[in-house]
């Protein structure tokens, strides 16, 4: 475990690493990820030995994120600037200096626009909702959503649950079950063929979830769509 006095912004380039903060969650990182590392955050760096990694890395006198944060660097500007700001560092040629400047300044307003599109409540439940729902068939843990959302665990509780007042699992829940009750409704599949379809292991799971939860059985979803 280290830390630093300036907080660090370290651009993935190659191979895959794991990233560890004090009392916190691994976070993976590959190639296109950004990593923020405030300043006083204790943490620790584990490069993959099957895909070494490669990083270009920033000490910055400001505090871009409050927690490590990991960001998509989907279309590779950060990357691009990242290499250029190495190159203009040792550089002589004349001017080289001020474009340096020009560089990092390029790199710090991306890197702000990458965080707040990771971290904007309302982008972050819209994707996870639309993950969710892309993968309800499936087992989903909060692993899996957070790393969709380039979050530790933690953090991505806290925002998601400030943004729609209940946690990501109970929400993917409260969707399998409103799907189910919907398939019930709409047609004449038996309960233990609904069940995979939202995501239970099986029809007794379901159907006391739509007992505890929607406060209502099968046979009342039935007759309902009867009516």
């Amino acid at each position: 475990m280290h830390g630093h006095e300036f907080s660090e912004v370290i651009v993935v380039l190659a191979g895959r690493m794991t990233v560890t903060p004090a009392g916190g969650e691994p976070i993976p990182a590959a190639a296109g990820h950004v990593l923020v590392y405030p300043s006083g955050c204790l943490h620790e760096e584990v490069s993959d030995e099957r895909a070494p990694v490669e990083t270009i890395f920033l000490a910055v006198r400001s505090r871009p994120a409050a927690a490590v944060v990991r960001a998509q660097d989907t279309d590779g500007r950060m990357r691009t600037l990242a290499r250029w700001l190495l190159e203009l560092r040792d550089s002589r040629q004349p001017g080289a200096a001020a474009m340096a400047e020009t560089c990092a300044q390029l790199m710090l307003q991306e890197l702000a626009r990458l965080l707040n599109a990771t971290s904007a409540p309302e982008g972050l439940v819209e994707r996870s909702r639309r993950f969710m729902r892309d993968n309800l068939r499936r087992a989903i843990s909060l692993a899996d959503l957070a790393t969709a959302s380039n979050m530790s665990r933690y953090h991505f509780v806290r925002v998601y649950r400030a943004a729609r007042g209940v946690t990501p699992m109970a929400d993917l829940r409260r969707m399998r079950l409103d799907e189910a009750a919907g398939l019930l409704r709409a047609t004449s599949l038996p309960l233990k063929a609904v069940a995979p379809m939202v995501g239970f292991a099986n029809e007794f799971h379901l159907s006391r979830g739509l007992k505890a939860v929607l406060g209502v059985g099968v046979r009342k979803l039935r007759a309902g769509s009867d009516e």
